[in-house]
């Protein structure tokens, strides 16, 4: 603060630096651009194509895990503001990862991870249908699988975690 404010009180100077805080700038999801893009038609197919596998793996998979229940964790990000302009959709459970972006070039990509999956092998063959190698990754989760999926329940919203199970 300036030598002008030296005389308020601690609140005071609390509410100054407050009122100074601009707000961040609005952003628009990579993925909005990507499908305004007219130039680039092959993109766009392959970009729905992509979301539509993912999806439907999703699905799938969460009905293969649902059969031993676990905490998991899912968000769709499309149309959420607060986030960054790149997450489409993520999933986590005690046993599997699976995210959904769209980069900067807007391509979309599939990242996934296990960690001692009882349907790994299920789930490696929905995820193999994607046919799009280059945009499909399996991702080594550098602070280990369950400390990411700790890290991941303390820092999100608990609206975004439930139970899969059957019933």
């Amino acid at each position: 603060m300036t030598e002008r404010y030296k005389h308020l009180s601690k609140k005071a100077h609390l509410l100054l630096s407050i009122a100074d805080v601009k707000p961040l700038p609005r952003f628009t999801k990579c993925w909005i651009l990507a499908e305004r893009r007219s130039k680039d038609q092959h993109q766009n197919r392959l970009n729905i194509h992509i979301e539509g596998y993912f999806m439907e793996a999703l699905r799938k998979a969460k009905l293969l895990l649902a059969q031993s229940p676990q905490i998991a964790f899912e968000r769709d990000y499309r149309m959420s503001s607060t986030e960054n302009a790149q997450t489409m959709h993520a999933f986590m459970s005690s046993s599997f990862y699976f995210y959904l972006e769209c980069d900067p070039l807007f391509h979309y990509k599939v990242e996934f991870a296990f960690h001692n999956c009882p349907y790994e092998q299920q789930i490696r063959a929905l995820i193999s249908k994607f046919q799009v190698d280059a945009e499909v990754s399996e991702r080594i989760l550098k602070e280990g699988f369950t400390t990411y999926f700790k890290q991941v329940l303390a820092f999100q919203d608990s609206r975004f975690t439930y139970v899969l199970t059957t019933s």
